[in-house]
């Protein structure tokens, strides 16, 4: 385990790779609850309205955006969450519809071997499993 300090707090803590200490991830947590609660009761509150019936900061409500734990209803009316590729509007994550496709067909022609690279065919497209047979007691 390493020695990191809590990115929101400061405080040192033993971590596995996480950089909010378990005390934040706590609180966030707390934070998240509150707010989604807050959007059951009223669906169409915008992050302002959000911000000041709740007491959860706009940064964190931003955060469970980006982390797609949250979606805006209406992204002409975004407040900051922006594609970081486009720059397009969108309720949640990082990337646009668009330019995850893209990405995503990006990464699949890197993987998909070539046809000189494509081993040969045995003629069947089944799988199988040949690992170690489990017998019960009663059937020795």
């Amino acid at each position: 385990m390493k020695v990191k300090q809590c990115r929101m707090c400061g405080k040192l803590f033993q971590s596995l790779g996480n950089p909010i200490c378990p005390e934040c991830v706590d609180l966030m947590d707390q934070q998240f609850r509150e707010v989604r609660d807050y959007l059951y009761r009223h669906p169409n509150a915008d992050i302002a309205e959000i911000v000041k019936e709740t007491g959860v900061s706009e940064r964190s409500i931003l955060q469970f955006l980006r982390e797609e734990r949250l979606s805006l209803m209406n992204t002409s009316a975004n407040v900051g969450i922006r594609c970081e590729q486009c720059g397009k509007p969108i309720s949640s994550g990082k990337l646009c519809v668009d330019c995850k496709e893209r990405l995503s067909k990006m990464f699949e022609s890197k993987l998909e071997p070539k046809a000189s690279e494509k081993p040969a065919s045995t003629g069947s497209d089944t799988m199988s499993y040949q690992g170690r047979r489990h017998f019960d007691n009663n059937t020795r």
